[in-house]
């Protein structure tokens, strides 16, 4: 427990009369033109045991003409105490002066600031008035010196006096408690709790009641009070009580189930708990629920969390086994298994014993175990015990047959050479089994086989255990000769005779029992012309039989011989109208003969190129031609004369209704024709920029009575044109053909 006392304070008013500034005590060097000013501060009343604060403040004055200056011109001139006497503390202030100071007039000044000051007065200290004088030193850089310093006194004076006030307040009680608030639930302390106490009266004495410190420190509660007196009257008591709780609940499983071997549990497992707590209690929100364990496991963990009242914490676990299946006894038996259980061979039988959860104890008749003797029916049983107390069987029968049925066969018919028949073959089949019996046959049936071929019959057998044998019967059958194709190759013409080399070939072939000799097989060419020639080929093939076949050739690769007389000549030019007649001809053929007469065909009059073609054909196809070209002349057109122009670009201008006669010449070769030019004229209207006209009439009039005719004294043609009488500013284009289809145009406008 402390008691705390206190005194009243006292205000302070020394720094409002210090900062305004008293009226000079000391004037500075008159020597100088400059004074430092200072105050005397009177502080006033003080308390013992306090402390004033304040300042004083400083003025620099100029003083004197301009040669008795003391600092210089923006000097920094700092104003101090000389001395620190008790019970104050100085401090210090400064400024600058003007920058004209050395010329300023007399009573110029700079304010120097404020000095601090501190009185304390102690506790202790004597009753009445007190006064201290102090010397401040201005010092800064000189107008003529390197320092200039000039000094003022100041005076300081207070009066100590007792400031203890009269007690009118009773004591206050308070009290500390650590830690100060529960740290567990419910107002609960989890660990020791202290209680302090303190009893404060800072005007007057104190007298107690209780109010003794006290812990907690053990489970329980604890009440503890205290009560105060002063001149100042009795504090209400003040009680406090607090409770501590920093012990767990304790925390037990219970568990109830069908309990078997080491500790397993052989059905449904209860797992409940008992939670109990002696102080706080226990919090009844906390309590863990039952629990039913109802699988196998190996080990399962069940875990219960309490509080008591306090926030104490308790936990606890516990593992619990449980197996309530029996062990698995697995039978396994490796072996061929036939049909209807049976085995068709060795036979091994082993148990896979287990317990996924409590692991097998013990086992009986579980040993691996070979049956390799054939056997109707043999027993085995394995039986095992898990580590909980449960048990399980297996038994296992197992039959072996390994023998397999005994297949037999058996062939007749006639035979062949190399092993082949040549006839019918019977074939007849014995199946038996000794042990288990013949459950089914395929293909054993007897048989008589007919058809040419290598050919393999099986017959398979099963015993009702599963086993099979089977056996094939093959049986070579060739009931049929070799067959022997001949090939002929050669050019033809579409009949019977070949017209080049002729390949005769032969393909002799066995479809069964292959060729076993072949005579006068041999391939041959036949390159000369014959009438017909025969080729003979034999075979025997491997089971005996034996055949022959011929083929005949007939070959003319030689033409007829074609002979022409007269006709045009080969490569000649005739003009036209000049053209021979056509050759004729005859020919012949000395193996095959003729397939007819010979022809000539024509190779045309008209202008340009012809071709006469003489044929003729033998009956193998060959045919014998003789060709000649020729070349046909045009006649060579001269005109039309005058008065007639000739151009392509050229139009004549005639009167509509006039003659126009037309001159011209044409000549076979270089000479003049004068007859016989079958000239034919036609005159059609035509745009007069040479353009058709649609729906155009062809037409030409000749003059009178007058007719196309040959001019001998004037050596050349003439026909003469009636112009059209009614056609003025049209255009016709007048044309000439003669025989061989040579053309002259010419275009007229009539006017």
């Amino acid at each position: 427990m402390s008691v705390l006392l206190r005194r009243g304070a006292v205000g302070l008013a020394l720094a409002s009369a210090l900062v305004a500034g008293l009226a000079p005590a000391v004037q500075a060097d008159n020597l100088e033109a400059d004074r430092l000013v200072g105050g005397v501060a009177a502080l006033g009343d003080v308390c013992r045991g306090t402390t004033k604060n304040g300042s004083v403040g400083f003025t620099l004055n100029r003083n004197g003409g301009a040669n008795s200056q003391a600092w210089g011109n923006s000097a920094l001139v700092t104003v101090a105490p000389t001395t620190q006497p008790a019970p104050l503390t100085l401090g210090t202030t400064a400024a600058t002066t003007l920058s004209n100071w050395t010329s300023a007039g007399n009573n110029a000044s700079v304010d120097a600031g404020d000095a601090s000051v501190s009185l304390t007065v102690p506790a202790d200290a004597a009753l009445g008035a007190r006064s201290v004088a102090v010397t401040y030193a201005a010092s800064g850089r000189g107008a003529t010196a390197a320092t200039t310093t000039r000094t003022a006194d100041v005076t300081f004076s207070w009066t100590v006096v007792d400031c203890t006030p009269v007690d009118t307040t009773a004591p206050v009680i308070s009290k500390e408690l650590t830690p100060a608030t529960p740290d567990g639930a419910n107002g609960w302390y989890r660990t020791d709790v202290a209680v302090d106490w303190t009893v404060a009266d800072a005007e007057s004495a104190v007298t107690l009641d209780g109010c003794q410190d006290a812990a907690l420190t053990a489970d329980g509660s604890l009440t503890t009070s205290c009560s105060a007196t002063s001149s100042g009257g009795s504090a209400a008591p003040v009680s406090v009580t607090v409770k501590r709780d920093a012990t767990p609940p304790t925390l037990q499983p219970v568990i109830s189930g069908d309990l078997g071997e080491d500790g397993w549990y052989v059905g449904d497992v209860d797992v409940t708990w008992d939670a109990e707590d002696a102080t706080s209690g226990v919090d009844p929100a906390t309590a863990c629920a039952p629990s039913t364990l109802a699988e196998d496991t190996a080990g399962k963990t069940f875990s219960c969390t309490v509080s008591d009242l306090a926030g104490n914490v308790a936990s606890s676990s516990v593992t619990v086994k449980r197996d309530a299946t029996d062990p698995v006894v697995v039978e396994t038996v490796s072996g061929t298994l036939g049909d209807g259980g049976w085995y068709t061979s060795d036979v091994d039988v082993s148990f896979d014993v287990s317990d996924v959860t409590s692991s097998v104890a013990s086992t009986t008749g579980c040993d691996d175990v070979t049956l390799d003797e054939d056997t109707s029916g043999t027993t085995y049983t394995c039986t095992a015990t898990d580590s909980a107390g449960n048990s399980a069987s297996a038994i296992v029968d197992v039959k072996r047959d390994a023998t397999a049925p005994d297949v037999m066969f058996t062939r007749t018919g006639a035979e062949g050479t190399n092993g082949w028949y040549t006839g019918p073959v019977v074939l007849d089949w014995t199946v038996s089994d000794a042990l288990s019996g013949v459950a089914a046959t395929d293909g054993c049936v007897d048989r008589t086989i007919s058809s040419d071929g290598r050919q393999t019959f099986p017959c398979s057998a099963t015993d009702a255990a599963g086993n099979t044998a089977g056996a094939e019967a093959a049986v070579d059958l060739d009931a049929t000769a070799p067959v022997i194709t001949p090939t002929v190759t050669g050019p033809t013409k579409g009949t019977e005779w070949f017209t080049g080399d002729v390949d005769v070939a032969w393909t002799v072939s066995d479809a069964t029992s292959g060729l076993a000799d072949v005579s006068g097989c041999d391939a041959v060419v036949v390159s000369t012309d014959t009438d017909g020639a025969t080729y003979t080929c034999s075979a025997t093939d491997a089971a005996g039989n034996t055949t022959s076949k011929g083929t005949t050739v007939k070959r003319d690769a030689t033409a007829p011989v074609l002979t022409l007389t007269g006709g045009p000549a080969h490569g000649a030019t005739y003009d036209f109208g000049d053209v021979p007649a056509p050759s004729t001809c005859a020919a012949s053929d000395a193996t095959s003969g003729l397939a007819g007469d010979c022809r000539v065909m024509a190779g045309g009059t008209a202008v340009g190129s012809g071709t006469q073609v003489a044929t003729v054909t033998d009956r193998a196809g060959n045919v014998a031609q003789d060709t000649r070209t020729y070349t046909v002349a045009a006649w060579r057109l001269d005109g039309f004369y005058k008065p007639v122009t000739m151009g392509t670009a050229v139009v004549n201008t005639v009167k509509a209704g006039s003659t126009v006669p037309l001159k011209f010449n044409v000549l076979k070769g270089g000479t003049a024709m004068t007859s016989d030019i079958g000239a034919l004229f036609s005159a059609k209207k035509v745009g007069c920029d040479g353009s058709d006209v649609l729906n155009a009439v062809e037409e030409f009039v000749t003059t009178g009575s007058t007719s196309l005719r040959y001019d001998a004294a004037g050596g050349q043609w003439v026909q003469n044109w009636a112009t059209p009488s009614g056609g003025k500013g049209s255009c016709y284009r007048v044309t000439m053909t003669t025989a061989d289809g040579s053309a002259i145009v010419a275009d007229f406008k009539l006017k």
